[in-house]
């Protein structure tokens, strides 16, 4: 079960830093556990996310990944309306069209990895730093 946004132990579950237990978890609070809990849970399902989307777009070579034109190519791919930005209702249209697998919930995980400013949408500068995320 993924974490719930408004849920005050899983703020933040999806932030850049990590929540880092003490050496001795005995010592860690039943609040830390849970939150190092919900990131792991949280990255995992991302980085699941992640594979599918790249399979989605056909990315076989990480490496390219860092190249702007190929990264346009597959941005455009996902910009089904063409206004430069990447909204939850065309990645579910994308994602869905060819992968039933891909859920809302893969949706929902790319749009809040991707979105870094909070504007609802994913912009390609963010898509740039999304996508190279995935292992």
């Amino acid at each position: 079960m993924l974490p719930k946004r408004q849920h005050a132990i899983y703020k933040g579950a999806l932030a850049q830093k990590p929540v880092v237990l003490p050496r001795d978890t005995s010592r860690a609070t039943p609040v830390q556990r849970q939150r190092a809990a919900a990131q792991q849970k949280t990255e995992a399902a991302v980085q699941d996310s992640l594979k599918r989307l790249c399979k989605f777009l056909g990315v076989n070579e990480i490496k390219r990944l860092k190249q702007d034109t190929y990264l346009r190519q597959k941005f455009d791919i996902l910009d089904q309306s063409g206004d430069g930005r990447v909204d939850a209702d065309e990645l579910k249209v994308a994602l869905r069209s060819d992968h039933p697998e891909m859920s809302a919930r893969d949706a929902w995980l790319l749009l809040n990895v991707g979105d870094t400013n909070n504007d609802k949408v994913i912009t390609f500068d963010e898509f740039k730093c999304v996508l190279p995320r995935a292992r």
